[in-house]
C-alpha cells in the first residue's frame, strides 16, 4: 500500500514537472491564405511585400512561411525578413529566413528556418523577396486589411538597416508568418498553436 501512494506521488509530480515545462509554440504575421495576389519582383528591382505586427509575447524564431507559387515552368529562390520598428517604418535586420525555392505553379505553403528573438509588444515587419535574378514571376496572396502594409522597388537583396525613405505605402497584409519559441509559456498542454497575432496590429 504504502508503494502505490509513493508511486502515485512520483506520478503526479512528473506530470506537474511536464506541464511546467511546455514550451509553446506561436507565430507572428498572417496564417491565412489571402483572397488576392501579387508578384515579387527579382532582385535587380524587386517590389518587396511587407506587413507590420506586434506579438503578445516574445520568443525565438524557428520557422518562416509564405502561401505563393511560380507563374512559369522554373524556379525562383526567395527569403523572409523580419525587421524591427522605428517611427512606424521598418528599420533594422532581425533575420533573414534560409532559401525557399518556389517550385510549383499551384499555391501552397512554403517554409525556411529562421533564427533571432523577438521581444513581446515591439511592432516588427515581415517581408517576402524574390532573389532570382531576372526573374518576377512568383506570387504571394494578400488581403486588403487595415494594418500597415509596404509595398516598393530596391535593389539591394537585403537591406541592413532597411532603404532608406521607406514609405508605406498601402494597407494589405501578406500571407507570411513566422513560429517562434514562446517564452514563459510553461503550464499549459498546448504544444503548437498556430493563431493569426490580431492583437496590436498596426
Amino acid at each position: 500500500m504504502k508503494n502505490k501512494y509513493i508511486l502515485s506521488i512520483c506520478l503526479t509530480l512528473f506530470i506537474l514537472l511536464c506541464l511546467s515545462t511546455t514550451v509553446l509554440a506561436d507565430n507572428i504575421g498572417y496564417a491565412t491564405v489571402g483572397t488576392t495576389s501579387n508578384t515579387i519582383g527579382n532582385n535587380l528591382g524587386t517590389n518587396v511585400y511587407g506587413s507590420k505586427y506586434t506579438p503578445s509575447s516574445g520568443g525565438i524564431l524557428t520557422t518562416a512561411y509564405i502561401n505563393g507559387h511560380n507563374n512559369w515552368n522554373g524556379t525562383d529562390t526567395i527569403v523572409v525578413l523580419i525587421y524591427d520598428d522605428t517611427g512606424g517604418y521598418p528599420h533594422a535586420l532581425i533575420s533573414e529566413s534560409s532559401e525557399i525555392v518556389i517550385s510549383s505553379s499551384s499555391y501552397q505553403w512554403w517554409s525556411a528556418t529562421i533564427s533571432g528573438t523577438i521581444v513581446a509588444s515591439s511592432d516588427y515587419w515581415l517581408f517576402v523577396r524574390n532573389k532570382t535574378v531576372g526573374s518576377s514571376s512568383v506570387r504571394i496572396h494578400n488581403d486588403a486589411n487595415t494594418i500597415s502594409g509596404y509595398r516598393a522597388s530596391d535593389a539591394s537583396p537585403t537591406d541592413d538597416p532597411f532603404a532608406s525613405g521607406a514609405t508605406v505605402n498601402n494597407n494589405s497584409e501578406y500571407s507570411i508568418y513566422i513560429t517562434y519559441t514562446a517564452s514563459g509559456g510553461g503550464g499549459s498542454m498546448v504544444a503548437n498553436r498556430r493563431r493569426n497575432l490580431s492583437i496590436g496590429r498596426k
